[in-house]
């Protein structure tokens, strides 16, 4: 026998809303100016709704954000967090040197979170994750316009990810003559189009499916190591069926509904 509390049942199990459950705040600031004002006391108010302790990570959603200027992360989640979704944000021309942990614009550092419909301007690392408790997360149908790096698993051991649909050039692989090693193992790439270099890692493997671009990336080149083994390559230069792997598999699990919960339109599903 398992006995599980009910609501967790209700929502976690049988996907179930609460009845008269509030799903969406739609905020609007009176001016760019006001905008972090604005987000500070939205902030505040739905940490004191959710009874989060000082210290305690946010356990709601960001969407429909527009960052000017940001040097870091636009979203950064914690190694704590599962289950956040970053959707409908863009990032506009970042202020920083580019170096360090500078322009990793959407980094997901926990688990089952998933950046969609997301946008950035002259990142480096844009979509990006970088320690070992990050896993399960998805990128899907997100671009990355003129960036000064790859995206990537950036470090220790990034596991089980996908990026589908990406714009941006990508890498899956090992890191020489610097603390990194191996990045990522088990990670997707699906129909996605840029650049990319995809290694398999011991124990593990690494898969493109139905990329177009160039199996080959120019950054950081001092610190590819090209004598390890590539990872598993399918249909280059050709998408491949389904065209999404994440909505479909959504769809499978949850159905349509689901697919329709979280996308604008259900045409990504074949």
């Amino acid at each position: 026998t398992i006995l599980v509390p009910l609501r967790t049942a209700q929502r976690q199990l049988f996907a179930q809303q609460f009845q008269n459950a509030v799903r969406n705040i739609m905020v609007q600031a009176v001016s760019a100016a006001a905008m972090p004002q604005a987000e500070r006391e939205m902030n505040e108010l739905l940490r004191q709704r959710h009874r989060l302790r000082e210290g305690a990570d946010d356990d709601f959603t960001v969407r429909n954000m527009t960052a000017l200027h940001f040097g870091s992360s636009v979203v950064q989640t914690m190694a704590s967090t599962k289950w956040i979704t970053v959707q409908d944000c863009e990032s506009w021309e970042p202020v920083s040197v580019r170096a360090g942990a500078r322009r990793f614009t959407y980094q997901l550092n926990g688990q089952l979170s998933l950046v969609q419909r997301c946008f950035s301007q002259k990142g480096r690392h844009s979509f990006v994750m970088q320690t070992s408790s990050s896993s399960g997360n998805v990128f899907f149908n997100s671009e990355a316009v003129a960036p000064f790096s790859s995206s990537e698993p950036h470090a220790n051991w990034v596991n089980g990810a996908l990026y589908d649909n990406v714009k941006a050039p990508l890498t899956a692989r090992f890191w020489k003559d610097i603390t990194i090693g191996w990045a990522g193992a088990n990670i997707v790439f699906w129909n996605c189009e840029g650049d990319f270099l995809i290694q398999r890692p011991p124990t593990a493997q690494n898969y493109s499916f139905g990329h177009v671009g160039v199996a080959s990336v120019i950054f950081n080149r001092a610190l590819q190591e090209l004598s390890k083994p590539n990872g598993y390559v399918e249909s280059v230069d050709r998408h491949v069926a389904p065209k999404s792997l994440y909505l479909t598999q959504l769809k499978e699990r949850l159905g349509a509904q689901a697919v329709n919960n979280i996308a604008k339109g259900a045409g990504l599903v074949e």
